[in-house]
């Protein structure tokens, strides 16, 4: 007598895979978001119909092994990115207000936040219309500052270089340096140091 054959899940039914599914699809709908893509427009590329693709954003069904590997190709990424830390599980970003972060004293008018202390050290800067840097600082290592707002001057081993917004100055820490803002505007800059001093 022939058996009956037991029937068989769904991998879509099972917790772990379909919260697989889901962090698999919210990356390839971020991929086609962030690229301006509709999903007909994909779908028409990779062979698939716009409501399959739209289920696999959703994570509400899986993908085989050739349709995944059109998608990547499609999208110019390597399956490893795509398939990272599918396990893992990860808590919320830390958001924090920049009050928040230790203060450092740079002069009046200054604003000087150590928002990371090491690996590398992280510093924010803002200098109000005037304000200077109460003095020139060297340390070990390397900083690299970029400009957010204004037209900051870069104070270095006795000479001065001006500065304007989205431009960036790498230079050896060791040398005396620090920032003026001789402008009407505002001043703001990040910075990455190789080797923590705050």
């Amino acid at each position: 007598m022939a058996r009956t054959p037991k029937s068989v899940k769904s991998p879509a039914a099972e917790p772990v895979d379909a919260e697989r599914y889901r962090l698999l699809g919210a990356r390839l709908q971020e991929l086609r978001r962030l690229r301006g893509l509709s999903l007909k427009e994909v779908a028409e590329q990779v062979g698939v119909s716009p409501s399959f693709l739209s289920m696999v954003e959703r994570g509400q069904t899986d993908l085989s092994l050739t349709r995944f590997s059109r998608l990547t190709e499609y999208y110019k990424v390597q399956p490893s990115e795509l398939l990272m830390e599918m396990n893992a599980t990860f808590d919320d970003p830390e958001i924090r207000d920049l009050e928040r972060f230790r203060a450092v004293p740079r002069g009046p008018g200054v604003e000087y936040f150590v928002l990371q202390d090491e690996n590398p050290q992280m510093i924010y800067a803002r200098l109000a219309p005037g304000a200077a840097f109460s003095d020139m600082r060297a340390h070990r290592g390397e900083d690299f500052w970029l400009v957010l707002e204004g037209k900051p001057q870069l104070h270095y081993g006795g000479r001065r270089f001006d500065l304007a917004l989205g431009q960036t100055a790498r230079f050896s820490s060791t040398i005396p340096h620090g920032f003026t803002n001789p402008h009407k505007r505002p001043a703001q800059l990040v910075a990455l140091c190789s080797v923590p001093y705050w």
